[in-house]
């Protein structure tokens, strides 16, 4: 008779005990198709998650799709409101809403 043994590869760990893959600016920015000069301003700017540490700028995938989440659905919500408004708001008499009107 045979003795199985399991063997267990690293990448066979529950998610709880595994470390996190932190993304670098290029990582994320080819991730996102967007430069990294882009994504340099978003952390400038402080509008996207991301950790630092010395000279050294990483992101969290997890957090980023949180992020990604929230914009779309607040993208989503202020689009909504615009609509509703354009449906109710009346141009005013004369074309005043147009840039450079008189009158």
């Amino acid at each position: 008779m045979r003795s199985e043994t399991k063997v267990r590869s690293i990448n066979s760990e529950p998610a709880a005990e595994k470390q996190p893959n932190y993304l670098t600016v290029a990582q994320l920015a080819q991730l996102l198709q967007v430069s990294q000069s882009t994504i340099y301003g978003w952390v400038d700017r402080d509008y996207i998650p991301f950790l630092i540490a010395g000279d050294l700028v990483r992101f969290d995938p997890t957090a980023i799709h949180n992020w990604m989440s929230a914009e779309a659905d607040r993208k989503r919500e202020k689009k909504r409101g615009l609509r509703a408004v354009r449906g109710k708001v009346m141009p005013a008499p004369g074309g005043c809403n147009r840039k450079g009107a008189i009158g």
